[in-house]
């Protein structure tokens, strides 16, 4: 499934920093936004 997000300019520049320091993709590191964030909201 493909979605399409709007980050704030804030967001957008913490995940290009985050991204940057892990030598990971965006993609990659907001996947593994979302699947911490369905674990978080499941355990509540």
């Amino acid at each position: 499934m493909t979605a399409t997000i709007a980050l704030s300019p804030e967001s957008q520049e913490r995940l290009e920093f985050l991204a940057s320091q892990t030598g990971r993709s965006k993609a990659s590191l907001l996947l593994v936004m979302i699947e911490r964030g369905f674990d978080d909201i499941e355990d509540y």
